[in-house]
């Protein structure tokens, strides 16, 4: 991708995002009470590409990113689990759970506090685009 080396573009909604960019992404129907999505930005620096969904609370924004695939090896180290015709994989630490979810050329980080409210997220994806 050519331009800038570190570069943002803000979109005032996630259907704005996916028909500027051209693109297919998941979104979820469903967040945990009071949760919704505020934003949707593209960013790039030097290590990383992204589409990030930001939430109220950012322990349930979602980054999708792009041309990476989430590693065999880092997949031994989660719980692989399926939602919603999605196969994910997915690690708990002290204060959050997060799933890492491979589709349409993106990877997508999920996260939530709860492992119910994390497979629930999951179960809700929708294709907009």
């Amino acid at each position: 991708i050519v331009g800038k080396p570190y570069e943002s573009r803000y979109y005032d909604s996630v259907e704005t995002l996916a028909s500027e960019e051209d693109i297919e992404i998941l979104c979820p129907d469903w967040l945990p009470r009071g949760e919704k999505i505020v934003s949707a930005f593209y960013t790039r620096d030097t290590f990383e590409e992204c589409y990030v969904l930001q939430c109220r609370d950012a322990t349930y924004s979602i980054s999708i990113r792009f041309d990476s695939l989430f590693s065999d090896e880092a997949k031994q180290n989660c719980i692989e689990a399926e939602a919603g015709g999605f196969k994910y994989y997915y690690f708990v630490m002290d204060d959050y759970v997060q799933a890492e979810l491979e589709h349409n050329g993106f990877v997508y980080s999920i996260s939530s506090y709860t492992e119910e409210e994390l497979f629930e997220i999951i179960e809700n994806l929708r294709e907009i685009g």
